[in-house]
């Protein structure tokens, strides 16, 4: 079953309600959404977010950037000038407070926006690239490159199930009104045809 990718052009400085962006662009028509946001998770993704629970569109939060975002914690950190062994415990460090922090804000906007809480999934695009690419040509890589990942690979399948869900669902919905169809044929085809005879001395219109 192939699957398309479109990127949509950014909403931050369009001037035009959250809602007619989100049919202007027709994203309403899409099988998943991927809001992705950088630093900030700004009022435009909360009205994504409430507009994909309104059309009932599956929507993943992304927060990309992530092994960049990492390097500047540890930079800030004075990791440049510590020894290899000693980097990687600040590394480390940063990363576990870059997927806390993200995840707790992720959480507290959801909240402030009186939407349902849901995942927030941390990827950044070079470590996906070449993580997929290493699994379709060399599996043993892709399986240690995945380890250095954060979400990307459960991000990808989360796409794909719920990508496949919803056409199932479109095609058995389209089957069902299809069998209706016949069904409906099908009786009224049984139904007797009458005859209207006219009584004597009466004329049939």
């Amino acid at each position: 079953m192939p699957f398309a990718w479109y990127d949509v052009p950014g909403s931050g400085t369009l001037s035009i309600s959250d809602w007619q962006y989100f049919t202007d662009q027709g994203i309403y028509i899409f099988d998943a959404i991927i809001v992705l946001f950088d630093n900030r998770f700004t009022a435009m993704d909360v009205a994504i977010l409430r507009n994909c629970a309104r059309f009932q569109i599956s929507a993943y939060i992304v927060r990309s950037k992530v092994s960049q975002h990492i390097d500047n914690m540890v930079s800030d950190l004075g990791g440049d000038d510590f020894e290899d062994n000693e980097c990687a415990v600040l590394k480390a460090k940063a990363r576990e407070q870059s997927i806390s922090k993200t995840r707790a804000s992720v959480v507290h906007n959801l909240q402030k926006a009186e939407l349902p809480e849901q995942r927030v999934y941390l990827a950044d695009s070079g470590t996906l690239a070449t993580t997929v690419k290493a699994s379709t040509q060399h599996p043993k890589r892709g399986n240690t490159l995945m380890k250095n990942g954060i979400d990307e690979m459960e991000l990808l399948p989360a796409l794909f199930a719920e990508a496949q869900r919803r056409r199932v669902r479109e095609d058995n919905t389209r089957t069902t009104a299809s069998q209706r169809a016949v069904q409906e044929e099908g009786r009224m085809e049984d139904e007797p045809d009458f005859e209207f005879i006219a009584s004597p001395g009466e004329s049939h219109v």
